[in-house]
């Protein structure tokens, strides 16, 4: 009796997950919408989806509902994402740049990956001539095999996380991080390092 409802309820998951993904499909090709955000985050296993607009996820990864791909039109094609890593609730990665999670990482709730800033909204901006003093820029973002990343963390463009590093809740990195180490703060900086 165990297994029989083992089996039924994975059917019914899949069955699920399949819906959702056609769904996603179906509304974008139906409705024309160019931004996929707001639909992936509504779907319960937004895998599928963010597979077939072409992010490479590899096996065992999950990601939970909330997540938010910012800076995408069309395509996923700037994430990569490895083997056994986690994404929890409310992540928001920004796409407008390369975004490359290698295995076993982990986003904690409501972390913010940012790989570019805008600067049309600097108050430095001058309508009349359309220039402006600061420059728009973007830079990937790399997370090496094993760093976790705890909740509220904001990871800024171009930071490169080292492997099996740990960043504590509510900091945020805006430089390159040490293997093996342990940060904290806003700005973030190395309070341990860990003997793996």
């Amino acid at each position: 009796m165990n297994y029989f409802f083992k089996i039924w309820h994975h059917l019914i998951l899949i069955i699920i997950s399949y819906y959702n993904f056609f769904k996603g499909v179906m509304i974008k090709n139906i409705f024309g919408f160019n931004h996929l955000s707001h639909f992936v985050s509504q779907i319960t296993n937004p895998i599928m989806l963010m597979k077939y607009y072409g992010a490479d996820i590899g096996k065992g990864t999950l990601v939970y509902p909330g997540i938010v791909l910012h800076g995408a039109l069309d395509s996923y094609k700037n994430l990569k994402i490895g083997c056994e890593c986690r994404i929890l609730r409310n992540v928001t990665i920004d796409l407008t740049d390369k975004v490359i999670l290698e295995d076993s990482v982990s986003l904690g709730f409501n972390s913010v990956l940012i790989t570019h800033q805008t600067a049309h909204a600097s108050p430095t901006f001058d309508m009349e001539d359309q220039k402006n003093t600061l420059v728009s820029s973007s830079g990937s973002i790399i997370i090496k095999k094993g760093a976790v990343i705890f909740t509220n963390v904001t990871l800024l463009m171009g930071v490169e996380i080292g492997s099996c590093g740990i960043i504590s809740a509510g900091s945020v990195i805006s430089q390159n991080t040490e293997a093996n180490g342990v940060y904290i703060g806003n700005p973030a900086r190395l309070i341990k390092k860990l003997e793996i």
